[in-house]
């Protein structure tokens, strides 16, 4: 039998153990520090494992930082939509770290700034976490309204990427003047909507407008694109809008396993140009394979230059230059295909050029 001395040593011991438990637990469930952002530029880190997220939205430009092996899970507790909502700045994700943010409407990695201002705005991500969200995985808007003000955005992954209802990495550039949008992924990434999304548009100035994307990584996307891209320079003075892809990952889509739009038909000396070079094998389920259109004042110049197998229902390849706009001017087309290409109810390979100076396609299918 017990005696009372027995039972107060055994419950003082037991608070003891419950004691040391929390604050192990306490350890173990580090924030980000600061917890929330302040108006001003701001160094922030974050370690451990917790539940929880960071708002680094009330301005400044700030510098993310998130420690090896880190675990964030954001149960729907915490008011903001994505593990990090972030403005202008860097954001760095060190590998090991893992994030989830299932419930419905939640992101990874967010970050949206609209600004005024005469100089360049830029965010930079580099992420190697692995993401499980409900919505984007990584998502991006950086907005110039300044006169004569450009704007950059440029993101890095390497980290698995799983978006359930959404897209994986989708970024949009936009200013007065000069544009940049650069994506790097080396991340397999599995979406509902595209996998890769990078869009840019100059509106006032003109100036030009640079979409990059280079990917190695296997995309597969459920209800939409691959890789889907639009440039578009459309302001008062010359302007240019390029595209630059280049694919070495496998891609399984929906829609359009590549796609490409530039658009710069404003003033008399606007070009346009897109250039990709794919050695992945894509399929794609309802649409094209690689699918480029394209319209441009005094250039419109597409490059496309494919080694791999491509399975599309409609076109494998779809290239449209046009150089009509106003005055009009020069439309080029150049292809090299040395890949398999089968298509369902399409052509292997479809090319029109059209210029009111000149048209010129030349196709080299091997």
């Amino acid at each position: 039998m017990l005696t009372k001395s027995i039972l107060k040593t055994l419950l003082l011991t037991t608070r003891v153990s419950i004691a040391l438990l929390a604050t192990a637990a306490l350890t173990a469930h580090a924030q980000f520090t600061p917890a929330t952002g302040t108006p001003g530029n701001d160094t922030i880190t974050g370690s451990g494992t917790f539940i929880g997220s960071l708002d680094a939205t009330q301005g400044g430009v700030d510098s993310i930082t998130v420690a090896p092996g880190t675990v964030i899970i954001n149960n729907g507790a915490s008011p903001n939509q994505a593990i990090i909502d972030a403005g202008l700045g860097t954001i760095t994700v060190n590998a090991g770290s893992t994030f989830s943010a299932a419930v419905a409407g939640q992101s990874g990695i967010f970050f949206d700034s609209s600004v005024a201002s005469a100089g360049i705005q830029s965010t930079t991500v580099t992420t190697a976490a692995s993401i499980v969200s409900d919505s984007f995985s990584i998502y991006g808007s950086v907005l110039n309204n300044g006169l004569g003000g450009g704007a950059t955005s440029s993101v890095t992954n390497t980290g698995g990427l799983v978006a359930i209802n959404a897209g994986g990495i989708d970024t949009v550039v936009t200013a007065d003047s000069a544009v940049s949008n650069t994506v790097i992924n080396s991340g397999n990434i599995t979406s509902n909507q595209n996998s890769i999304t990078a869009l840019a548009a100059s509106l006032i100035f003109g100036s030009t407008s640079a979409v990059n994307v280079t990917n190695s990584g296997n995309l597969t996307s459920t209800t939409g694109a691959g890789i889907f891209t639009d440039s578009l320079s459309a302001g008062a003075v010359t302007g240019a809008a390029t595209i630059n892809i280049s694919n070495t990952g496998n891609i399984t889509s929906d829609d359009e396993s590549i796609r490409a739009g530039a658009n710069a038909t404003i003033n008399a000396t606007d070009t346009a140009s897109v250039t990709i070079t794919n050695s992945g094998n894509l399929t794609s389920i309802n649409l094209e394979g690689i699918y480029v259109d394209m319209q441009g004042v005094a250039s419109a110049q597409a490059q496309i230059t494919n080694s791999g197998a491509i399975t599309s229902n409609l076109s494998s390849i779809s290239i449209s230059s046009d150089a009509t706009a106003l005055a009009g001017g020069n439309a080029s087309i150049s292809l090299s295909n040395s890949g398999n290409l089968s298509s369902i109810n399409g052509s292997g390979i479809s090319a029109n050029s059209i210029g009111n100076v000149s048209a010129a396609t030349q196709i080299v299918n091997s």
